[in-house]
């Protein structure tokens, strides 16, 4: 997995899902902080994961807005499916104060 720049706080969040992620999906994820005003941005090949991956960034020092990029999929349909199933999850656990 590789880390260009964790945010303040989200490297000891992230570094733990490493050995999970990779056995569950098979692919290394790259997670990395964008502009402070932005927030942490995570690369999710998998959308099954997207929910842990929010309950796990949640608590982080990082304040700023969480944003999901699927990374490696070109296909629209793909990262439609990603976002859906990542808006099914927040929805479900009343967090509304996420963009995508």
């Amino acid at each position: 997995m590789e880390f260009r720049k964790a945010g303040r706080g989200d490297h000891e969040l992230l570094t733990p899902l490493e050995g999970e992620i990779k056995k569950q999906t098979g692919k290394h994820l790259d997670f990395y902080s964008g502009r402070e005003d932005i927030g942490l941005f995570v690369a999710v090949e998998n959308e099954q994961l997207c929910g842990a991956l929010i309950a796990k960034l949640l608590p982080s020092e990082n304040k700023g807005q969480i944003v999901f990029r699927h990374a490696v999929s070109t296909h629209p349909e793909a990262e439609q499916k990603l976002m859906q199933n990542a808006l099914k999850w927040m929805r479900e656990h009343k967090i509304n104060d996420f963009h995508f």
